[in-house]
């Protein structure tokens, strides 16, 4: 399925738009100039017939004669300025500028007047302004008619020459209507990248709710948008809650079934089986009683170093072969993309692991490289044979000498980290020992200029929330 830009189909929309107008306002333009134009030279015409009409001579014998007009090119050959004078039987008089060409018109009579545009002459079309008068004597009973006309080649040139330029400069106004449109399109989607600028911060987990800061267009979309993470949020508690009370529903028969196993007096071998099988059955329980409590929703980020501290208080009072010596070095403002709870339980399992198998020496650090983020602990225990370090982390796989054990802590770790974006590197230590290393895309600042709440909070506020 294609997805289109909804601003690239508001900039062709601005575009074509734009063109069509400017083309139809061209276009208008262009004919209101040429109509200006004829009429100022109508005017003009107008002018030089009353002219003609002064200068108009008829003697006692019909003889007609014109003094010479004013304007010299009536003289001209071709020169684009003509007049004439006619009856109804014959061209009296022409202008030298016609040389001997004639006007063809047809006769008016009764003192009308006429524009015609005319062909056929070598310089080209002319307009021509007629109309007839009465001359003294019984010559001409039905008068003359007298015509003077211009040359149309010359107004349509000019009038290119004003369409092509004003063209020109249509075109420049319709590339800066259209980068009008471009920063208005910007401008007017930019709430909408707000909007999904702020939808990846509370994925993040930076927010809980979109903010209402926005034009009132768009609220009501915002509104249904928190609305439905207050509905989706409901469900997910609501599933919690629902997975917690059945792992913890089944964990008391089974502990019941296990005690009877224990004690039965029956095939000993059955009852080895019912418990590994009760065993398998807890390894799940717990894993997902864990998973369950992992918050599904949006999260939050948590500064590491109070939670760390706290647990390895809590861990290091738990019964050891040898005193362990405990090293915390992390930045008090390294944070990680997860509520609280979802830390402890990793530190928890990560740290319980790390104390079963330590010699003398336990190290938690954290930093910061380029744009990532690493938790790292260590132990300065016998590590894990190569070939059985990918076998670690599987659910169920039992592991046979001193790395005896499901697997549940590490797949637990894997799974809460997977959640929450994280990523988990296992491997041995150059010291000796086993070495884990969560790593993650270090957090920014949030829009409002502030990362997320200080390291100096309480442990139970260890975390950001607008």
């Amino acid at each position: 399925m294609k997805h289109f830009s909804l601003s690239l189909r508001l900039m062709i929309a601005a575009a074509i738009s734009a063109t069509l107008a400017i083309t139809f306002t061209w276009f208008v333009i262009s004919k209101l100039f040429e109509k200006i134009f004829q009429e100022r030279l109508i005017s003009e015409l107008s002018v030089e017939l009353d002219q003609l009409t002064d200068l108009l001579r008829v003697n006692d014998t019909g003889e007609v004669s014109v003094n010479s007009m004013r304007d010299q090119r009536y003289t001209e050959v071709f020169s684009g300025h003509y007049w004439q004078i006619e009856t109804t039987e014959q061209v009296l008089l022409v202008s030298r500028s016609l040389w001997d060409q004639t006007l063809k018109l047809e006769y008016i009579g009764n003192h009308g007047i006429k524009i015609d545009t005319i062909a056929g002459l070598p310089a080209g079309n002319v307009l021509a302004l007629s109309w007839s008068v009465d001359v003294d004597g019984a010559v001409f009973p039905n008068g003359v008619m007298l015509t003077v006309a211009k040359d149309l080649v010359k107004i349509r040139e000019l009038a290119f020459r004003f369409q092509r330029d004003i063209a020109l400069w249509m075109a420049l106004l319709t590339l800066a209507l259209v980068l009008a449109a471009w920063f208005q399109v910007r401008i007017g989607l930019r709430p909408l990248e707000a909007v999904r600028s702020e939808v990846a911060r509370l994925r993040k987990g930076y927010r809980l709710r979109l903010p209402r800061s926005f034009p009132k267009e768009i609220l009501p979309l915002v509104d249904e948008v928190n609305e439905l993470l207050i509905s989706q949020e409901s469900s997910i508690e609501n599933a919690r809650k629902r997975a917690a009370n059945l792992a913890h529903g089944l964990k008391t028969p089974l502990t019941v079934i296990e005690a009877l196993a224990e004690e039965s007096d029956g095939d000993g071998e059955t009852a080895i089986r019912i418990e590994e099988q009760i065993k398998a059955m807890n390894v799940f329980i717990e894993r997902e009683l864990a998973v369950s409590k992992h918050n599904s929703g949006f999260r939050l980020q948590t500064y590491i170093a109070p939670v760390a501290r706290r647990m390895v208080a809590a861990i290091g009072k738990l019964p050891v072969t040898e005193p362990i010596s405990w090293e915390v070095r992390i930045p008090e403002d390294l944070a990680i993309p997860m509520n609280e709870y979802d830390m402890a339980e990793i530190l928890g399992n990560l740290l319980d692991n790390a104390r079963k198998y330590a010699r003398s020496r336990i190290t938690v650090s954290g930093y910061q490289k380029d744009n990532l983020s690493f938790l790292k602990i260590s132990d300065d225990g016998e590590g894990v044979p190569e070939e059985e370090l990918e076998a670690i982390v599987r659910r169920g796989i039992r592991i046979v000498g001193k790395w005896e054990g499901h697997g549940l802590g590490l797949a637990i770790v894997e799974d809460l980290a997977e959640a929450n974006e994280c990523s988990v590197l296992i491997a041995n230590s150059q010291d000796g020992g086993l070495e884990i290393t969560l790593s993650w895309i270090s957090l920014v600042a949030n829009s409002n200029g502030s990362d997320a709440a200080g390291p100096n909070k309480s442990a139970k506020g260890a975390y950001h929330r607008d």
